[in-house]
């Protein structure tokens, strides 16, 4: 099961929970204290070196930006019958890149 490193108050660590919800994917959520540090812990910058939520850890693979989970998220759980949230064209992925890049700013 993939883990999200995240933070209620964090609306890019909201994005990726919410994606999951939508695809009924199953996430270990450990919630990092920002208020207190903990993102600037030893133990989590060795994750994630920016010190930043969300971060998600799907076994040897960790993602330390939101639109990249996105991404890696709507991909990996592509419906194949075509309705998923991911598409297999290379126009409509950089489209979707494009909405995302956008979003990010």
């Amino acid at each position: 099961m993939p883990t999200l490193y995240s933070n209620e108050a964090s609306g890019n660590s909201y994005k990726a929970r919410l994606l999951a919800s939508f695809l009924d994917i199953p996430l270990d959520i450990i919630q990092v204290d920002l208020r207190h540090g903990e993102q600037r812990g030893e133990k989590f910058l060795f994750l994630n070196p920016k010190g930043e939520v969300p971060t998600l850890v799907d076994g040897d693979l960790v993602l330390t930006d939101s639109a990249a989970i996105l991404v890696y998220l709507a991909g990996k759980y592509h419906n194949p019958d075509g309705n998923g949230w991911w598409s297999t064209d290379v126009m409509e992925q950089a489209l979707i890149t494009n909405w995302l890049a956008f979003a990010a700013s």
